[in-house]
């Protein structure tokens, strides 16, 4: 029986050959051909235009030139489609499903990929199509063998590699160092063919007796038909010189032989071979001025430093070495790609930029480059190649672990190669016979790197592919023994040429081995593309909320496991209170890298947990009362720090849930694995990692054991589908599924969570409406709804904490749009508001609120534990770790009070006071201070104001009469200070509409009327705002409350349940039952209302047993009022589409009228407008109506409304504002499931009702932004009180988290070094070799004595100077006009105060620190001219003299080195830690 024949690339360009003929052929008669220009090169690869000539083609156009013409009938385009020219910029699955149906075809040719192995989101896709195509076509295949046949595992075929080049961007930016690479990089490759100056590689040959060509490009065929191109093209370009030297020699002897031929048979030999040598003396000629040309590129001064800075990166120097070399490149114009390229390859490699140097680098850029780049640097950053170490999406590659650099390498026969052992590792997954394979065999899969890949982002498989076993009988019986098997290596996204070289390099070492035979060993045309091409991460989505496209988003894959079965536990050891203690399998420290330094990883750890709402360096309240019993304060220390590292590899990927082993690999010693284990557990059950849309697996070793099929299942109703029902119903489907075990030894199955929604929608009060018109030429992504923002509409700022940012950018991927505060405020007249005249406005508004900030509520503060700063800066421990328990200290009233009495409080307590404000949201930005420091009259006259005639500084406002009043509120307070202002300053009727501009924008923030605000509680979340650009979701917010709906499964939502009544249990001791108003009754054993405050206030949900007084009185104390949107629609825009909002002053009715009262009901009239252009995808403004105006538009109709915009639009923008298209007006006080928009502080509040509201009663819970009083009326509030009402009803089911006693064992330091030492046997030949090194080196320090020192930059700022010497005059400053009682200036004051003077100086008091400053900087700079020569030459003596003396004095080895020794593959396998002290060592070193 003949063998079944092998895979051969050639059948690839037949079969694209044949197909295309067969098109052209069904097109009778001639015809002309218009090709994309895309398209061009690769259809030249397989059809020559004599080929089309044979089928009817007359002549070939480009679409793109647009000179088609119809001198022939028919006429046939060739072009991808729109969809796949978009393919570069969105999400599209086309590429995707045309490679799978491509890779399917040779499946059922060759037999199915016995093994398919991979590494991303996008790999993962590809291979899931493939396994759903084999079912399509075992469903409707026919019944006879030869379809069988093709529906087995191949024995030709060894593995299919699928490489998503999202988990690789750091190769297509280091620079090639191929010969084919650096063509690339210096010429450019495009379908096998290089376009060159004819300069360099002459002319192309003529045909007898034709023109000579005039052309200034020549076209270079590159591929293997070229004999010295296939030599040359995977080989270093260092060596391409000589061989090309050597080819020139050998032709030269060649042709020198024809002088030696002495027969006529020899000289006929000669001439048959002459035109050989002809072409291959043609390609040298070629190559000989490529490689010229190259070198002429490689030899610059340029590109050294660019290779420098990018070999530094890669081998895993400190990123922030290499920032001087980038800096140096941009003042000396290197291109800016190339600069582009090193920042971009430092993000990937390093996981992001630090934030600050990022904005310097950016800054910098944008000087040298122009300001238009300001569009690269955004698309950069949205393409995730250009981030900040603070963004989720910043991911670290462990350089260390792929060990990419190697230094030791024989260029002329390499044994190692870029990727060489990550690909080999792939490659050589399957030595075992194809039925072994076939059945399930072993495979080696990602084998030794599992390290690397683990924190790289994106799903790892590795898939066996099955059939019968006699149908892989017959086909191994067809395709005979299959020695030589072809693996096959996709990356989806493009490939690089330098890979192409790694891939052809272990075809050719494995071929040798005879282990299989390569795709590539053949001359395959590979087409390098960007290495982001078509495959873009997008999750926007516009289907109904039931079947969204996010369902599909799964991490099985690479989702944790749950806490029993994580790892493998054994519990022999016993506690000293009798419980027994789990031990691990585990090793310290294997989840720090190694690869960077220690102060690196802490600066990360730290970073971590400001992005987790938690303080790096100070544990929690709960953290307290849990360890207070158990950790000593030294100790806290190093719990911050397996903490702040645990928290580290969450924010760094949160596409993958942080397991227990991973946590307490965090750990340095094992003593801490329980401390580890508790804190991982804490930080789960609270949702500070492991949140949002993560899927949770069941663990392996649970799910083998046997359950009884018949369970008790508790039931968990969240009764709310917006923002905090959906996260509460998600993180308590991920608990139940973490903790599945615990449940299982309880004798229960995981309960199950039913969500009620009386909407038809989900989302609450985030709901992004449609509009009925759609654009004509869409500007959003692919698939993107056109919507309005009905409800919360901006993400204020995704860094320090904004649990958003890990679901928006880190989960869904989501497109936002950062919104710029530039603001600029219309007159009612139309005219734009003068700049100062605004500034005063503001800043005196803002100290009206500072004086008011006096009366605020004093709130307690717990003081925190806190560890060692500077050790925890350092990602070091504590050389010592106590013996006094926390509990102790504090319980101590002697301890506590030597401690306290070394602390002397402050006269004047710093509080956090209004600067500015933020006219995004309404709020006020807050720096740390002391209220209301300065007189009125002062801060008047400081700002701007001129003071009447016969005022003082002196002169203050007296608010105690108002404030003492019974009814005071903000409001109240705030129309008396500007009634006394006006004694002070002389008010125009411009500077009231401004003042109350301002008020307007804080009602906004409130959704209610300043005089029904708490004066003591206004802004109790003062403090708390998040930090970053605030930002408004592209194509609708509502996508984040239907990602969690359907991420990764969809959640158990029943819509149109309205809730009428709720019969809990304050006991917990049965069942609750929930009445929905079309009849059905909910049993459940634990209820969370979401329900809005607006309708717990109108008491149309009755609760059975009616709710406590001290939970009713909450309700009717807190505040709950309305914000309302006029959103209009049109048909083009005639507004300044640069600018994000605008606003517009109103007048009072009588606009002169100096009366504070007067502005009181028009002042939040369209006084914000938005331009939601670029999120909705239409030219769309959205007005708010805040205050009184917000109440005012529930009653008014659409037509008034519609009119009154209008009018306010042309008197900005003239009569020529058209009608719009479409208006979309909220009315949320009608809204029977909300009565309102958000909460605030009434009148009557006090500071602990929010808290109140959060506080349970029996087996009811309560959440929603009412109940989060850190984050009240704001989206991230909402779902945080999701997260905590999940982890109440968890602890309420499972009790709190078990502490063994004691938590951390005796250290025994001494038998632990003992035991090491044992183990770890020093090697004979490594102690030889370190004397030796250290004996050279005393000899060249005798010889040459110390290196030169770096001299000191003794560079002074200016402003440090004219600060250190004017700190006393700005003190005086800021001691005048200051009320009495308000003590000294702190020193940000006076900080302020100086910065203030030097901004306002003249150029001649500046002159003499400018010209100190840069005689210090010259002075450096020359000491380092010096410093530089003198180093120079001590390395060049010290290099010379350590040759000298290892020749004169060699290093012999000893007897007893041997090379197989177990200390020698110890040493081998040992991970090399990246932290200076040793895990049993007492030493802080």
């Amino acid at each position: 029986m003949v063998p079944h024949a092998g895979f051969d690339t050639d059948q690839i360009k037949d079969k694209s050959r044949k197909d295309l003929l067969y098109l052209l052929e069904g097109v009778r008669g001639k015809k002309n051909l218009v090709i994309e220009r895309g398209l061009a090169g690769p259809i030249g690869i397989f059809v020559k235009f004599s080929t089309l000539q044979d089928y009817g083609v007359d002549k070939v156009f480009l679409l793109e030139n647009g000179n088609a013409d119809v001198s022939q009938r028919n006429v046939v385009f060739i072009a991808r489609g729109e969809c796949a020219k978009h393919a570069q910029s969105i999400a599209d699955p086309t590429p995707t499903f045309l490679l799978a149906r491509a890779l399917m075809l040779i499946q059922q040719k060759h037999g199915l990929f016995p093994r398919v192995t991979g590494k991303g989101d996008n790999a993962k896709r590809l291979a899931d199509l493939l396994v759903r195509m084999r079912q399509e076509l075992i469903a409707g295949e026919d019944s006879n063998e030869s379809n069988k046949l093709g529906l087995t595992p191949s024995n030709t075929i060894e593995s299919l590699i699928v490489i998503d080049r999202e988990v690789d961007y750091a190769t297509p930016l280091l620079t090639q160092l191929t010969y084919e690479g650096l063509i690339d990089e210096v010429v450019g490759i495009q379908n096998n063919q290089a376009n060159v100056d004819s300069s360099i590689v002459g002319a192309a040959p003529q045909p007898a007796g034709a023109a000579p060509a005039q052309a200034k490009k020549r076209k270079i065929m590159l591929d293997s038909s070229d004999k010295l191109y296939h030599q040359l093209r995977d080989t270093n370009f260092a060596i391409v010189g000589s061989l090309l030297n050597k080819v020139a020699r050998r032709l030269q002897t060649d042709y020198e032989s024809r002088h030696g031929t002495k027969s006529t048979a020899e000289l006929r030999e000669f001439v048959n071979k002459l035109p050989g040598y002809q072409a291959e003396q043609q390609s040298l000629k070629i190559h000989t001025g490529l490689a010229e040309e190259i070198m002429r590129h490689t030899r610059s001064d340029q590109f050294s430093r660019l290779l420098e800075v990018q070999q530094n990166l890669a081998a895993g120097a400190d990123p922030s070495s290499q920032h001087e070399s980038i800096e140096e490149l941009i003042a000396r114009d290197a291109p800016l790609t190339e600069v582009l390229r090193i920042l971009c390859l430092e993000s990937c490699i390093g996981g992001g930029i630090k934030p600050r140097e990022l904005e310097t680098f950016k800054k910098i850029i944008l000087q040298a480059y122009g300001y238009q780049h300001i569009l690269t640097l955004d698309a950069l950053e949205k393409l995730q190649l250009l981030l900040s170490r603070t963004s989720p999406m910043a991911g670290m590659i462990p350089m260390a672990a792929l060990r990419l650099i190697v230094d030791e390498v024989n260029e002329h026969d390499p044994n190692d190669i870029a990727y060489k052992q990550y690909l080999t590792s792939m490659t050589r997954g399957g030595n075992a016979n194809a039925a072994n394979v076939a059945t399930g065999g072993a495979s080696t899969g990602w084998r030794g790197f599992e390290e690397a890949i683990k924190h790289v982002r994106g799903q790892t498989f590795d898939e066996v592919q099955t059939g019968e076993i006699k149908a892989v009988k017959a086909r191994a019986l067809l395709t005979g023994s299959g020695e030589k098997k072809t693996v096959f290596v996709v990356f989806l996204g493009g490939i690089t040429f330098t890979e192409i070289a790694a891939l052809r390099f272990i075809a050719k070492k494995e071929e040798a081995n005879g282990h299989f035979k390569s795709a590539l060993s053949g001359n395959v045309h590979l087409r390098p593309e960007s290495a982001r091409d078509s495959m873009a991460s997008s999750m926007t989505t516009d289907i109904d909320d039931g079947s969204s496209a996010l369902s599909s988003i799964s991490s099985k894959a690479t989702s944790p496991t749950g806490f029993e079965g994580s790892s493998k536990e054994n519990t022999n050891g016993t506690s000293q209170s009798g419980k027994r203690r789990p031990k691990y399998d585990i090793r310290p420290k294997v989840s720090i890298p190694t690869d960077i330094a220690p102060a690196e990883y802490a600066r990360q750890c730290i970073a971590a947990a400001e992005s987790s709402r938690l303080n790096p360096y100070a544990l929690h309240t709960e953290e307290h009362a849990m360890l207070r019993k158990h950790l000593t304060h030294q100790q806290v220390t190093t719990y911050l720090n397996i903490r702040n590292g645990i928290l580290r590899l969450w924010t760094r990927n949160p596409l993958i849930g942080v397991m227990r082993d991973e946590a307490i690999g965090c750990s340095k010693d094992a003593r801490w694995f329980d401390v580890a284990r508790i804190c991982h557990e804490w930080l789960v059950r609270r949702g500070y990692i492991n949140y949002g849309c993560l899927e949770h697996q069941e663990p392996k070793a649970a799910s083998k054991k046997a359950h009884p099929s018949k369970r008790k299942q508790k039931t968990v109703a969240v009764i709310g589908a917006g923002l905090s029902g959906l996260g509460c119903a998600r993180q308590l489907e991920s608990l139940f599924s973490e903790f599945e075990e615990r449940f299982r030894v309880m004798g229960e199955d995981p309960p199950r969570v039913v969500v009620l929604e009386g909407r038809e929608r989900i989302g609450g009060r985030v709901y992004s409406r449609q509009f009925k018109s759609k654009p004509s030429y869409p500007t959003l992504t692919y698939g993107s709804r056109h919507t309005a923002e009905m409800g919360g509409m901006i993400i204020t700022g995704f860094d320090r904490g904004n649990p958003l940012n890990i679901i928006v950018r880190g989960q869904l991927a989501l497109p936002y749009h950062a919104l710029k505060p530039d603001t600029t405020i219309y007159d009612a007249t139309g005219k734009a508001v003068d700049h100062n005249r605004d500034q005063r406005a503001e800043k005196l508004f803002n100290y009206i609120l500072d004086r008011v900030s006096e009366y605020k509520f004093k709130l307690p503060t717990t003081p925190a534990v806190e560890g060692d700063k500077d050790l925890l800066d350092a990602g070091r421990e504590v050389s010592s770790e106590g013996t006094r328990m926390i509990s102790e200290v504090e319980e101590n009233p002697s301890i506590i009070q030597t401690n306290s009495s070394k602390r002397s409080s402050p006269v004047n307590e710093v509080q956090m006071i209004p600067v500015s404000s933020d006219r995004l949201t309404g709020r006020a930005h807050l720096e740390p201070g002391i209220p209301a420091v300065h007189t009125a009259a002062y801060k008047a006259k400081e700002i701007g104001w001129d003071l009447r005639t016969g005022v003082g500084i002196e002169h203050d406002l007296d608010l105690e009469r108002v404030v003492n009043s019974k009814y005071a509120t903000l409001g109240s307070v705030f129309d008396e200070a500007i009634r006394q202002y006006m004694r002070i300053v002389d008010f125009t009727p411009i500077d009231l509409r401004l003042i109350n501009w301002h008020v307007a924008n804080l009602e906004y923030s409130n959704a209610t009327t300043c005089n029904t605000l708490s004066l003591g509680g206004w802004d109790l979340d003062a403090g708390n705002e998040w930090e970053g650009k605030h930002t408004m979701v592209t194509g609708g917010y509502q996508q984040v409350p239907r990602g969690l709906l359907n991420c990764p499964q969809p959640l158990n939502v029943r819509k149109k349940s309205k809730v009428i009544s709720i019969a809990y249990n304050p006991d917990k001791t049965a069942p609750s039952k929930i009445h929905c108003d079309h009849g059905e009754v909910i049993e459940a054993d634990y209820i969370i209302s979401t329900i809005p405050l607006g309708v717990l206030k109108r008491d149309v949900v009755q609760f059975d047993p009616p709710l406590p007084a001290w939970k009713s009185g909450a309700i009717h104390r807190i505040g709950y009022g309305i914000l309302n949107k006029v959103v209009l629609m049109y048909k083009e825009p005639f507004w300044d589409q640069g600018r994000d909002i605008f606003g517009t002053l109103r007048n009072p009715p009588d606009r002169f009228s100096l009366d504070q009262g007067d502005y009181f009901t028009q002042r939040g009239r369209f006084f914000q407008w938005f331009n939601c252009s670029n999120t909705s995808g239409l030219p769309t403004l959205l007005a708010l109506m805040a205050g009184d105006a917000a109440f005012k538009t529930e009653t008014m109709s659409n037509d008034e409304i519609v009119a009154e915009a209008t009018s306010v639009l042309k008197s900005v923008f003239g009569q020529k504002v058209p009608a719009p298209v479409e208006t979309v007006i909220t009315r949320w006080g009608q809204d029977e499931f909300s009565r309102g928009s958000y909460s605030y502080t009434g009148p009557n509040f006090q500071p602990d009702d929010y808290e109140v509201m959060a506080r349970p009663i029996g087996n009811l819970f309560f959440a929603g932004e009412h109940t989060c009083g850190t984050h009240p009326a704001t989206v991230h509030g909402a779902y945080i009180s999701g997260l905590r009402a999940a982890s109440e009803v968890l602890d309420t089911m499972l009790g709190p988290i078990d502490i063994p006693a004691p938590l951390i064992l005796p250290k025994d330091s001494s038998s632990k070094r003992k035991s090491e030492a044992l183990q770890s046997p020093k090697d004979p030949k490594q102690a030889r070799l370190d004397a030796y090194e250290v004996e050279v080196w005393n000899a060249i320090w005798t010889k040459f004595g110390d290196r030169p020192w770096r001299p000191e930059n003794k560079y002074a700022n200016p402003y440090r100077m004219y600060s250190k010497d004017k700190w006393e005059d700005a003190k005086r400053k800021c001691e005048e006009g200051r009320r009495p009682g308000k003590g000294k200036p702190i020193p940000n004051e006076v900080k302020k105060m100086v910065t203030k003077m030097w901004k306002e100086a003249p150029e001649e008091e500046k002159k003499p620190y400018n010209e100190k400053a840069e005689v210090q900087k010259n002075a450096y700079a020359a000491a380092m001219a010096e410093y530089n020569v003198k180093a120079a030459q001590w390395d060049k003596d010290a290099a010379e003299f350590r040759a000298q003396y290892i020749k004169e004095h060699p290093s012999v080895p000893g007897p007893d080195e041997d090379l197989d020794s177990p200390a020698r593959k110890q040493r081998r396998a040992k991970r090399v830690s990246g932290y200076a002290e040793d895990s049993g060592s007492d030493l802080d070193l």
